[in-house]
């Protein structure tokens, strides 16, 4: 039960996008990344991390941020997130969407 809690009541949360990506990611529209953000400072309680890879941003790696988040959530082209899921596999992430 402790591994699911990962999922459904995580304390920290990193989400991983980037803000340039012009194109169509999966199915997500290119503003997924801003909404996603916007909306997680707005209503989650924890503490949320917020990592632009292609950016000047305060975190570009998930190896970078001050703690380990319980979940990380990856809004990537597939080759930048294959890069980025080795590195939570790295920071001991529990869980990665």
């Amino acid at each position: 039960m402790e591994n699911v809690k990962a999922i459904f009541e995580p304390k920290t949360v990193a989400l991983i996008g980037s803000s340039r990506i012009k194109e169509k990611v999966g199915m997500a529209s290119p503003q997924l990344f801003e909404n996603v953000v916007y909306n997680m400072r707005k209503f989650f309680r924890g503490k949320t991390y917020v990592l632009d890879v292609d950016a000047n941003a305060e975190y570009t790696r998930v190896d970078e941020l001050p703690e380990t988040p319980d979940m990380a959530v990856l809004m990537l082209p597939p080759e930048q997130s294959i890069e980025q899921t080795e590195k939570c596999a790295e920071k001991r992430v529990k869980a990665l969407v």
